[in-house]
């Protein structure tokens, strides 16, 4: 589970707890050769919700109810998961799983 104050607060409605069925088999994805540029990172709840939607092909009513959340808010993680993965990508970025919404080190 990530609890809402791992994901941060800058105030406004007081965060749910998301659940998260596991942790990722690996926390980064580094493209070869590195490109030196900053790397994206994915909070937890992204990357579940894209999980969830993306590679086990479940509707978005499926994935809000088995991770406690909204129909919208599966939609804004999925949504936001995928515009960082282009990035990454498309940029040649490293793409980091972490906690919250800050980078952490490896």
């Amino acid at each position: 589970m990530c609890s809402a104050g791992e994901r941060g607060s800058a105030g406004g409605r007081k965060l749910r707890d998301i659940y998260i069925s596991g942790l990722p088999a690996v926390r980064a994805m580094i493209p070869e050769p590195g490109t030196g540029k900053k790397p994206v990172a994915i909070n937890l709840a992204e990357a579940e919700a894209l999980r969830l939607v993306d590679y086990e092909e479940m509707s978005f009513d499926d994935a809000a109810a088995k991770m406690g959340v909204s129909k919208a808010t599966v939609w804004r993680l999925v949504n936001a998961a995928r515009k960082k993965m282009a990035k990454a990508v498309f940029e040649g970025r490293a793409i980091l799983i972490t906690k919250g919404g800050e980078l952490e080190r490896l």
